[in-house]
Order: structure tokens, then sequence, then C-alpha cells
């Protein structure tokens, strides 16, 4: 129902029982709440300065002041003020206003049918209030069907001195007013008597051309004596002469001065504005205007009130309306260049996400489709489609309809005209945000690789852009990454691993520097490329696991840690990988001997020896034995692993006396593979050569350790009894010997202890061998010695050609020999009787012992002699 109010000058009213201005009657639908605070502060007359001055008498002659405001909670007041010459006195002038109050449903009625609002009538100039103080609520409000039409618009134009071009002024005046706090004030050069007819019928004309969004939140009125600014009102009609030159407050307003022939801040051209055209075109077909403003509400709902007002969201909504009416009657559009077009797509896809009513969504998708074949045909004359179109048209497959094959097919064609004319920077760029997509990417290179032509001009050209001055991994895979979304198309493809394989290549050339960006572009290839599916991962793999085996320098590798994590996905004929692969069989104990070549058992120990230099650690004991082992070939041809024993007990003798008498412990408790009568014999052989060549023994330590262990007691005292003089060990056997045949035997030993010294430093071509140092230096490097340079000596003066010769040992014990239970035997046996047994042993202990590994020592007389004790 439509409410009424009535305001004036009376005796008491609504709010007050006081005599003065008030409402004083009003429908039973209308709160008091409601009434004070949005109609009260509309309800106010000034009479025209004009009029004022000649006091004119008739009450006609004053203008009336029609006013129209929405109200923020849905209700509109349209409401007219008049001027009345006496109050309730007679001794004053005053005026009435009539205010309607119309619901949300029926404001929009009002706002599609601008007659019915400019030609209302039914409003009153007066009201006796002994009629009571309440009115009736009404289902309609009358209205002059006539009204709106009396003076056709030309012709009220022309009346007013209003060019076409001043019109459409005003509609755009009319679309800033409504988002934004400017007030449109209008000086029509019209008698004061006919301003507000000739106000109505323009406000008619205006609201014709404009959307009902528009309308339904503006505020109007037909007469002011001043050009003051209103809360809610939008636009004002004013006294001639009211607008005054240079006042500041008005002149920053939107001003159609049409006395002075003034405008102001409405200097813009929307003669090219889509709206305009389709609203001069539309406008008097009822049914499209009603369909065109149906379609705007609607897609306008979700939006911004703003956004929702704006001329420029107006013009894309008539475009696309336009198309929606040339797509049902299947005519076809002409789709105009850089004007249309880039207005198209360019919202659309947003529109179509805030939307929420599915209608509108499926409308303004079958309006983009309908457009598609028509961009084609702009295509065929050589025009492409710019950056802003691409990006909307990337949007608009991504988001809204992601079948629409019509999008890829004129992303084909954009790209073709552009092979033609050789633009491949254009082809670069489109692909480039085409590829933030990765559906439509994939798509779109699909169709490019399936067609001979494209594939060799487009698709390996953008391969090949791709891998283009990549020096660094990084960027390497970053570049592959950048391809992964086609790569099931490219996976078999030739050029593709040519290519990718060269620029990685380039990589490992570059970044393969040292030992650590070796060992780390390694692992960052095997990381991403398990992480990774597909024939030319496996192919990457391999190239960087084969250039890293063949660049490698494994010595180089700083901790055993680093070289026991290298893996590898095959197996390669590579040395450094037969390397790694020893070591680790060495690592696990899982090596064959069969399998082990010199070159590589060489360069393996290398590599133990440079981990476990410093070690002393017994769990480093059994990996430590494999770098000191050497390759043979036994009597039945078969490839045999022996121990240098004598290298071993160097190596840790340079090191540390103390860890190599904790490895001559821990060897004795390794049964399985230590053959412990040769073993006795080379620890004991090595403590005698440390002596005779004037090295340190290290005597207490070897009391304290060796002497005390269970195991190690029997070694200890052939070691003890070894490093005893000739004449010591004589008198301890034969102590009730005379005393001359002592001092004799003393004399005659000192004579064949220097024969003896001189002979073990005789080399085979009769040259005297040196100390291993010179003896003025002092001894042997102990455990602060650790250099490799220490134990290379000591290597090379105790093994192979810097053995003890046993027979020189011999000799020094051949005094003792006849004596039968000498302990000497314990040591050796060379007697002319045994020799035969002795050269029977040599053989048998060349071969290896059927408990382990052989030690490589050719004497086994302490084994026999064992036998006979046990025995």
């Amino acid at each position: 129902m439509i409410e009424q109010q009535y305001y004036t000058r009376e005796r008491g009213g609504l709010f007050s029982e006081r005599d003065g201005y008030d409402s004083i009657a009003k429908s039973s639908g209308l709160r008091l709440d409601f009434i004070k605070k949005n109609i009260h502060p509309l309800c106010q007359y000034d009479s025209p300065s004009e009029l004022q001055k000649n006091s004119e008498p008739d009450e006609k002659s004053y203008p009336a002041n029609f006013m129209v405001m929405p109200v923020p909670s849905g209700e509109m007041i349209v409401g007219q003020a008049v001027y009345r010459s006496k109050d309730f006195t007679g001794l004053r002038s005053t005026f009435f206003m009539h205010n309607y109050v119309f619901s949300g449903a029926e404001k929009q009625d009002l706002m599609r049918n601008p007659a019915k609002l400019f030609g209302m009538t039914g409003f009153v100039n007066q009201y006796d209030i002994q009629l009571g103080k309440e009115l009736p609520s009404l289902a309609e409000v009358p209205f002059d069907k006539t009204y709106g039409v009396l003076n056709g618009r030309k012709s009220l134009m022309e009346t007013l001195g209003i060019t076409e071009t001043l019109f459409k002024k005003m509609l755009y005046a009319i679309y800033v007013a409504a988002i934004s706090k400017k007030k449109v004030y209008i000086n029509l050069d019209v008698p004061i008597q006919q301003l507000t007819h000739h106000a109505k019928a323009l406000l008619y004309h205006l609201y014709t051309y404009l959307p009902t969004i528009i309308l339904k939140d503006l505020g109007v009125s037909t007469y002011s004596r001043t050009p003051e600014a209103k809360k809610g009102i939008h636009i004002m009609f004013v006294e001639k002469g009211a607008i005054r030159q240079g006042d500041s407050k008005v002149e920053k307003e939107l001003v159609f001065d049409f006395v002075n022939q003034r405008f102001l801040n409405v200097d813009v051209s929307v003669e090219d504005n889509k709206y305009f055209e389709l609203a001069f075109k539309y406008a008097a077909n009822e049914q499209i205007w009603e369909m065109f403003n149906e379609f705007i509400e609607k897609v306008a709902a979700p939006m911004d009130s703003n956004e929702g007002k704006s001329l420029g969201f107006h013009h894309n909504l008539a475009l696309l309306f336009e198309l929606q009416l040339y797509m049902r009657s299947q005519k076809e559009y002409s789709l105009e260049y850089k004007k249309d077009r880039a207005h198209l797509l360019k919202n659309t896809a947003v529109y179509i996400n805030l939307s929420k009513d599915e209608k509108t969504r499926r409308q303004l998708i079958e309006i983009v489709n309908y457009v598609i074949p028509l961009f084609e045909k702009r295509l065929e004359y050589g025009e492409l489609l710019d950056f802003e179109e691409i990006n909307e048209v990337i949007k608009f497959k991504q988001h809204i309809s992601p079948d629409a094959e019509g999008l890829i097919k004129l992303l084909i064609h954009d790209l073709k005209q552009a092979l033609n004319g050789s633009q491949y920077p254009y082809i670069k760029e489109v692909l480039a945000r085409v590829r933030q997509d990765e559906k439509l990417y994939v798509e779109v290179f699909k169709q490019l690789y399936v067609r001979d032509e494209l594939r060799q001009t487009i698709a390996y050209r953008v391969i090949d852009d791709t891998f283009k001055d990549i020096k660094v991994l990084e960027k390497f895979i970053a570049a592959m990454n950048a391809l992964s979304p086609i790569e099931i198309l490219l996976q078999e493809d030739g050029y593709y691993q040519k290519a990718s394989r060269e620029a990685l290549s380039k990589c490992m050339q570059n970044g393969m520097k040292n030992v650590e960006d070796q060992v780390k572009l390694l692992k960052t290839m095997q990381t991403w490329c398990a992480a990774k599916s597909g024939r030319i991962y496996d192919l990457l793999l391999q190239d960087c696991e084969d250039y890293f085996l063949k660049t490698i320098e494994l010595k180089m590798i700083e901790s055993e840690k680093e070289l026991l994590d290298l893996h590898f996905k095959k197996r390669y004929t590579q040395l450094n990988y037969d390397i790694i692969e020893l070591y680790k069989s060495f690592k696990n104990e899982t090596f064959s001997s069969s399998e082990v070549k010199d070159i590589l058992l060489e360069k393996t120990q290398e590599l133990i020896k440079k981990y476990y230099k410093r070690s002393d650690s017994k769990d480093d004991f059994q990996i430590l034995i494999y770098g000191f082992l050497r390759l043979a070939i036994n009597k039945y041809g078969e490839k045999n692993l022996s121990l240098d024993l004598k290298a071993v007990l160097s190596f840790l003798y340079a090191r540390d006396v103390n860890t190599l008498i904790d490895f001559i412990i821990w060897s004795k408790e390794q049964k399985h593979y230590i053959n412990q009568a040769s073993f006795d014999k080379e620890v004991v052989q090595y403590f005698l050569k440390l002596k005779v060549t004037k090295h340190k023994v290290p005597k207490k330590a070897l009391k304290d350790k060796l002497g005390e262990n269970s195991q190690t007691k029997r070694l200890y005292r052939k070691i003890k009894e070894s490093q005893q003089s000739q004449l010591t060990r004589f008198m301890n056997q034969h102590k009730r010997a005379a005393a001359g045949v002592g001092v004799l035997l003393i004399f005659c030993m000192s004579i064949g202890g220097y024969s003896i010294y001189q002979s073990a430093m005789q080399r085979d071509d009769g040259s005297v061998e040196e100390p291993l140092i010179d003896a003025v230096n002092g001894e042997i490097p102990m455990a602060a010695d650790k250099s490799e340079s220490g134990q290379d000596n000591l290597d090379k003066e105790l093994t192979n050609g810097g053995t003890l010769n046993t027979q020189d040992i011999d000799k020094t014990e051949e005094v003792d020999q006849s004596q039968p239970g000498s302990e000497a035997n314990d040591v050796d046996n060379t007697s002319p009787q045994n020799s035969a047994k002795n050269n029977e042993s040599d053989t048998q202990s060349e071969e290896t012992n059927e408990e382990g590994l052989n030690t490589g020592s050719p004497h086994t007389d302490d084994l026999n002699q064992e036998e006979v004790e046990q025995q």
C-alpha cells in the first residue's frame, strides 16, 4: 500500500501541540520515527526572490517543488510542496507539502514507468485539521497519462535550448552524481511560473533513457531558490540568477546554466558510448527496453553499487545485450576492431564469475561463444588480438568455460596469423600468457604439435628458447618444469630429448668445478629425477651419473660417508663406479676376489688409507685390512687376495703405536681369517726390524697390553726374546757355562753381532741399506706424526724390498740351535735337518689358508713349532 503524509504550519500536529510547522496528518502505515527521520528534512519551501520582490499575490504563480527521495531502507518518498499566501492565522505566508511513501516494489514500478512518476496527480494543497489526523493508505496514485508526452522530446529540447549533445551530457552528469557526492544544478531559461512543469518534463525524458539501477537511488528537486547541497538530492533545478559566476562551491559541481550558457565539469564526449547508442535506439520499444533493464539489473546485482552504476559498466552491458539480440535473431554482428572487441572480453568473465543467477551466467557464456567466430573474421584481415584480449580469453577459458573449443581455435588462428607476419616476439608473449593456465597451455601446444608446419616453426622454437643460454642447473630444472605441462607430448620426441640433454651437458660442464659442486649437482639431479616419471628423466639422469663418474676425482671426496652416500640408478662401465662399488663391498664384506682387478684394488685401497689415516677405533680395523690386500694367482690359476701384514703394521706404527698394538690384539681374535703362527712370525720380524733399523720399539706398551692379554702373552714373549742380544739369550740358556767360556763368547758374539747387523743392512747388490731415517735425527715418528710421507717411507722399508732377510735373523740364532729345548726354536728353525720341511712349509704358506686369508709370509716354522709343542 502507498502511505501519505501532510505537513504545514498549524495549531499543533502529530509531534507537538504548540503552533508551528509539523506533520498534521498521516496514514496508519507510517511510523512516526520514519516521518521524523526521513520526511521532515524534506519539508521546506523558499519562495522565489523574483516573486517576493513583486509581492506576487497569486499562489499559482509560485512554482511547486516536486521531490523524489529514495530512502536507504528501500522505500521512496515522492512529494510536492506548494506556496500558501496565508497560514492558519491569516497573517503570514506558509507552504503545504503532501508526500507519498512507496514501498520497494512500488518504487521499482515507478522507475520503469517514468510517466507514472512525473505525471503523478492527486497532490493536495491544503487540509482542514478538523477532518482528523489519520489519512487513508492507497492502492495506487493517479497520474496523467498524457502529461509526460504533452511536449515530445524534440519540441521540449527546442523550447529549452538543449542540443542532443547537451542532453547526453546531462545523462552523463546524472551517472556521475549517482555514484559520487557531486550535485547536478540545472538553471532553465524559462519563466519561474513554468519551471516545475518544464523540469518534470525534462526529467521524464532523462529518466526514459536511464536504466532503473541508476534511477532507484536518484533524488531530485524541481525547484530551489538557491543551489544548496541537500542530502539525498542529486539533481536540483534552481531559480534564474541563482547560479552566480565565481561561486566556488557551485563551480565544483556539474552545472547546466542555460540562462548564461555555462556548462561546468561536463566537457566529456559520450558519443562513442554504446549505452547511449542503445538507449536512443531501443528506449521507445517497451519490450526490448524492459529486457535490457532486467539484464542490467541481474548482472549488476552482486556488484558494488557504485560499479554497477558506472557509465563504463553500462557501455559493456549494452554491447553484450545487443550481441544477444543479434544472436537470437541469428544475424551476424559486425564486431568493430578496437571499439567493441576491446571492451567485450575485458570484463565479461568478471561478470560471469560474480553472477549468482545461473540463467544470467548462461546468457553471458552464450554471448561470448557467439562472439568468438567474429573475432576470427577480424583476424583474417591481418589483425591480431592484443595482449589484454589474450588475457581475457585465458580467464574465460580457465574460469568460465573449460570446454570452449572455440577459444582454442581462436588462439591457434591468432598464432598462425602472427607466424605469417613473422612476428615471433608476439607469438612468444602469447604463449607466455597462455602458460598461466596449464590446461589451456597443453591444449594449445597440442594443436601446435600435431601440425607439422606449426611444430617445426613454433613448437620447436619454444623448446629452443626454453633452453637458451642455460648454464646452471637451477635454471635448467626451472626450464624443464616450465615444459612439464606438455612433456607428455615431448617425451618421445628426439628434438626435445637432444635439446634438453645438451642443455644439461652445458650445466654439468659449467657447474662441476670442484668435488663439492659435482656431488651437489649429482644429488640434485637424482632427487629431482626421482620425483619425475618418463623416459626423458631416465636419459637425463643417466647422462648426469655417467658424466659424474667420468670426471670425479674420488680421492678429493673428503669423507667416507660422502663416498658411501653415492648411489647410482644403473651399472656403469666406469672405473670410478667400480671403485665405489668395491669400496662398498669391502664395507659390507660382500666382495668377491674373482672380480677384483689390480688397478681397481689399488685405487680403492688409496681411499681406504685416506679415510682411515687418523682413525684409532677398533671398529675400523676390518675395513682397514682391505686397504692392504694383495692380488695374486694361486697354483690353480685362481685369483687370491692375501694380506700384506707388514704394510698394515707400518701404516699403524706411523699413526700411533697404541693403535698398532690394539690391532695386533684384535687380529689375534680374528681366527677365521688369521693364520696365527704365520701372523706371530710376521709381527716378531716386524719389531725385530724396528730394532735393527734403529726405530723405537714400544716396549712398555707391548708389555702393558700384549703381556697382560691371555691371547697375546706367548706372542709378547717371542717379541721380547727377539729384542734381546745374542749374548743375553745365550747366557739365559747356558747359565752353568764356565766363566772363561763366557768371556770368550762375549767377545765372539760382539764380533758376530756387528756382522749380523751388517748382514741385515746388506742389499742384494752388496751395498749397505741405510736406516729409514738418519740415526742422528732420533726415533721414527710416533702418533704425533701421521703424515702419509712417514707411512709411505716405512711401508717401503718394511714391505717387499724392505722385508728383513730371514736368513740373516737365522744367523743370529745359530749359536743356540744345537741345544735341545732351546727357546730360540720358538722364533725360527732353519737347521739343515728341517730344510726339506721348511721348503714344504714355504709352499704351503703361500696358498690360501683354509681358515682365512694368507698373511703373505713365506715362513710357517712357528706353526710347525706350535704343532710340536702341542704334541
